[in-house]
């Protein structure tokens, strides 16, 4: 039962970050902090992790992140990992296992692949280069882990 009720609480949250990115191209730190402690409780209450151990995930997984977007930074000359997205994924991996976290990523830039390859060949006409909202697609990636962590029990 506490999982359903964590679930539900993680959809609403989603939800939100979906709506922010899609209309104002942000995740919002307040959401980001919703989650990460959020997870915090879901591990404490249901994994009985200490919140420690826990918040040790999110720093290397945010440190990593932040490595990433500053080397694509300089290599292409234009930002393609957006703070709020770094941060989204940092928070999230406190609710998931660390193992699954390049799930996430793959599910989400295979959404975000296939968005953008569908956006620009309609009638959107989006432009070579165009920001397009990340975090809907690492939202997916990251409900798909959940799921998987609890369904297959990873």
């Amino acid at each position: 039962m506490m999982w359903f009720a964590a679930t539900l609480a993680l959809l609403l949250q989603l939800s939100l970050v979906c709506w922010f990115d899609f209309t104002k191209m942000i995740i919002p730190n307040i959401l980001n902090l919703s989650l990460l402690l959020s997870g915090l409780v879901v591990r404490y209450v249901i994994f009985d992790e200490t919140p420690l151990s826990a918040v040790i995930r999110p720093l290397i997984v945010y440190c990593i992140f932040w490595v990433v977007a500053k080397l694509y930074a300089e290599l292409r000359g234009r930002q393609g990992l957006g703070r709020g997205d770094i941060k989204f994924l940092a928070a999230s991996s406190i609710w998931i296992e660390l193992v699954l976290l390049p799930w996430l990523v793959l599910i989400g830039s295979t959404s975000g692949l296939a968005y953008g390859i569908i956006a620009g060949t309609s009638r959107q006409n989006i432009q070579s280069g165009a920001r397009l909202p990340f975090g809907p697609h690492l939202a997916l990636g990251f409900i798909a882990t959940w799921l998987m962590l609890h369904y297959w029990e990873i």
